[in-house]
């Protein structure tokens, strides 16, 4: 039903809003390091999640490099620019269409198959 739909795209912009702070704050901590650190080994803490079975070793210089290569935040702003097109290009459209924001834009569009009032006020 529309409801659950609703609650599905709701969820999924929260979960990348949700993705693109923690990246922006881990970017923000890394850049937070002299550079006198970047060859440091990077080691987990114990009460952060990964899979063990991986075997790695990541310096200070190598993740600073995966995370911002350019050291302009620009990961952030592509991924940036990926939410706003699907906010724009999916989201916003769908929602609109969904309750009937959209009545009135085009000449092919009855009103009376558009809900003319909010739910909870029947």
């Amino acid at each position: 039903n529309n409801g659950e739909f609703i609650v599905r795209m709701d969820a999924a912009l929260r979960n990348r809003l949700n993705q693109l702070f923690a990246l922006e704050q881990c970017i923000s901590a890394v850049n937070s390091y002299s550079e006198r650190y970047d060859p440091f080994i990077l080691k987990s803490k114990g009460n952060v999640r990964y899979d063990a079975l991986i075997e790695s070793n990541f310096t200070l210089a190598e993740l600073r490099l995966a995370l911002d290569p350019f050291g302009d935040y620009s990961l952030v702003q592509h991924l940036t620019k990926e939410l706003d097109e699907y906010v724009d290009m999916y989201y916003s459209p769908c929602i609109a269409s969904l309750f009937g924001t959209n009545v009135g834009s085009t000449s092919d569009v009855e009103p009376k198959y558009f809900m003319a009032s909010a739910w909870h006020s029947h």
